[in-house]
């Protein structure tokens, strides 16, 4: 299995929730990202949008009894396998089915591990966020 490094932004109501509650914090970066994430992906709030811009459903919805939903990913190989970073263009986008329709609540960006730590010498920062090593074997 592959380790990865990844970042996790929520599209919601609930995140603009938590923006509100956190606004007297003197760092803007994760507001910054979320915004420049949103207007990267509103043409991908239609899935059939993502499918033709090579999203392809990964593994289902993942659920667990100790971890809830995460929601069913739709994964672009080709910017997984590139070793870049860029708000606009995450890796994944995570959907939520609800009432026969898929409603985008999400994103990640994915870095393999390996490959990044082999150029850099510090996991990957994208708009002050840092990445997370997620280690073998992962779902």
């Amino acid at each position: 299995m592959l380790s990865i490094l990844a970042a996790a932004v929520a599209l919601t109501a609930a995140a603009d929730d938590m923006e509100q509650m956190h606004a007297s914090h003197v760092n803007t970066a994760p507001a910054r990202l979320v915004e420049l994430v949103r207007l990267a992906t509103q043409q991908f709030l239609d899935v059939n949008a993502a499918t033709a811009s090579r999203y392809q459903p990964f593994l289902g919805c993942v659920t667990g009894p100790d971890h809830g939903t995460m929601g069913i990913h739709f994964v672009n190989g080709a910017l997984v396998g590139d070793g870049e970073i860029d708000a606009s263009h995450p890796e994944a986008l995570i959907y939520e089915p609800a009432n026969s329709v898929m409603r985008l609540v999400g994103v990640e960006f994915i870095v393999d591990a390996a490959a990044w730590m082999a150029a850099h010498t510090s996991p990957p920062v994208l708009e002050g966020q840092t990445f997370q090593l997620v280690g073998s074997p992962n779902r």
